[in-house]
């Protein structure tokens, strides 16, 4: 075998456990910026790849592959010390929606290699409250807040980033914080990204998110969103439901690996013998549906203890599989 198929898959093998642990959120929150700053080294790792491939000298194919992992080591490291060191961005107040909130907020958005926080801000005082750290800066990742009019009520729409910035996508972190008991609608599309959607203290609306090698925490409450829609390719979906609320769920993919607690049921497919068409879950209230679409998705339904309970680590180990 060349020394270059060598330092080749070396760096496949790094660049798929990069993504592998952004997607089960094991990478620190601000990794991604790093990653997508310091992307000129991936140049220098092929022009090694290239040299120990045209060289074909065994001792420099060694010393470039442990170049390679070095690099792997230190800059995991490094990016791991930097972004603990890192410094919290001041909380800016974009919108003061007054007596008469609107009757929707809609958060519309695309994220690349960032991170994106959604919960109740109760010290807002009826304010829409962000902390935004762009990568390119927060300038150049723009987000905007609009009202609009549709029949007789208003909706409010904040998006990121905005045309007039010049990007399709926001490059980092943004933290959201609604007034409590708003009303919210999630449209966010993510890539490689982190997302986690906090309802516990809002009027959710239905949820759709698109996520594209990311995680995705939602969190449900008192108030249950109407329907969640994830959708996308290799990602992870973690969604906490309170002890006794009802669910369905269905996925599209065979490919599909879940973690369910016990208390779901399964229901077979009356057109494919063997194969799960959904499941659900009894309880009081209104059930959650959550649908699922794409390959290779990971969905993890999650019980949270009820309020005064002694169940402990807050988790639920279930059923477990894919269909």
């Amino acid at each position: 075998m060349s020394s270059g198929k060598l330092v080749f898959g070396i760096l496949l093998v790094g660049i798929g456990a990069i993504l592998l642990a952004g997607n089960q959120g094991w990478l620190p929150q601000g990794a991604w910026f790093w990653l997508v700053h310091f992307w000129p080294i991936l140049l220098v790792v092929f022009g090694v790849i290239l040299l120990a491939s045209v060289l074909r000298n065994f001792v420099i194919g060694l010393l470039s592959a442990v170049l390679v992992i070095g690099a792997f080591v230190f800059g995991g490291w490094w990016i791991t010390h930097h972004v603990r060191k890192g410094k919290p961005v001041p909380v800016e107040t974009i919108a003061a929606l007054g007596a008469h909130p609107p009757g929707t907020i809609i958060l519309r958005g695309r994220m690349i290699c960032g991170s994106l926080a959604v919960e109740a801000y109760p010290a807002g005082k009826g304010d829409i409250r962000l902390s935004p750290q762009g990568f390119n800066g927060d300038k150049v990742n723009a987000y905007h807040w609009s009202w609009a009019r549709v029949g007789s009520s208003e909706i409010g729409v904040l998006s990121w980033p905005t045309k007039e910035s010049g990007v399709r996508f926001w490059f980092g972190s943004l933290d959201i914080g609604l007034p409590v008991r708003a009303p919210v609608r999630l449209d966010e599309s993510s890539f490689f990204s982190s997302s986690k959607i906090d309802y516990t203290a809002l009027r959710p609306d239905p949820c759709d998110v698109q996520a594209i090698g990311s995680r995705v925490i939602l969190i449900v409450a008192g108030v249950r969103p109407p329907r969640i829609h994830v959708h996308g390719f290799l990602s992870s979906v973690e969604i906490r439901l309170p002890a006794n609320c009802p669910a369905r769920v269905e996925y599209s993919s065979p490919l599909t690996a879940h973690s369910f607690p016990d208390d779901f049921v399964e229901h077979l497919s009356a057109r494919v013998q063997g194969r799960a068409a959904f499941w659900t879950a009894n309880g009081t209230g209104t059930a959650v549906p959550i649908v699922v679409d794409g390959p290779l998705m990971n969905v993890h339904i999650v019980r949270e203890p009820a309020r005064g309970s002694e169940v402990k680590g807050g988790e639920s180990h279930g059923k477990h599989g894919v269909a």
